[in-house]
C-alpha cells in the first residue's frame, strides 16, 4: 500500500525516545463527484498535484498517498500544536485560486505517545478526527485533543 512508506518509519519513531511524533490523515473532499463532472483524468491530476503541494509545502514532514484519496503526512519529532499550525498554513495555502482546479481536503490528526503507540493506534485517532472534520464541514484538520485550539 502506497503509505506504507510513511508508516514504516513511525514504528521506528514509537521506540525513540525523542518526544512526540503527529500523524495526519487527509481525505481529498468530493473526488468522486470531481471525476464525474470534469473526467477521471482530472481527477488524477488533482490527486497529483495533492502530492506535489504536499512535498513543497510541508518540508518538516513525510507525506505519501495512503489510499484512492486519502494522504499521510507525518510530523516526525513535533508535538501536536506545530503539526496543527503547520497543517493550518498548508490548508490556507490551497485555498489560493492559481489551482487548476479547486479542491478542499479534510483530515484528522493525532499525535504519539498521547493519541496511541501504534501505527493503528494513531491512524485511527486519526480517522475519528477526520470523521469529525467531515461533519463540521470538510475543508479543516481537526486533532484529538487540545491542538485544535
Amino acid at each position: 500500500m502506497w503509505g506504507q512508506s510513511v508508516l514504516a518509519p513511525l514504528a521506528d519513531l514509537f521506540d525513540s525516545p525523542e518526544g512526540q511524533h503527529s500523524l495526519v490523515v487527509l481525505d481529498v473532499d468530493h473526488l468522486t463527484r470531481i471525476n464525474e463532472e470534469l473526467g477521471r483524468e482530472r481527477g488524477d491530476e488533482l490527486l497529483a498535484d495533492v502530492e506535489v503541494e504536499l512535498a513543497t509545502f510541508l518540508t518538516e514532514a513525510t507525506s505519501a498517498r495512503w489510499t484512492g484519496d486519502q494522504y499521510l503526512v507525518l510530523f516526525p519529532h513535533t508535538e501536536s500544536r506545530r503539526a496543527a499550525s503547520l497543517m493550518r498554513a498548508f490548508m490556507a495555502h490551497l485555498n489560493r485560486p492559481s489551482h487548476a482546479v479547486r479542491y478542499s481536503l479534510s483530515g484528522g490528526g493525532s499525535t504519539s505517545p498521547t493519541d496511541g503507540t501504534s501505527n493503528r493506534e494513531l491512524v485511527a485517532a486519526c480517522a475519528t478526527a477526520l470523521a469529525t472534520a467531515k461533519a463540521r464541514g470538510r475543508a479543516q484538520v481537526l486533532w484529538t485533543g487540545s491542538a485544535n485550539d
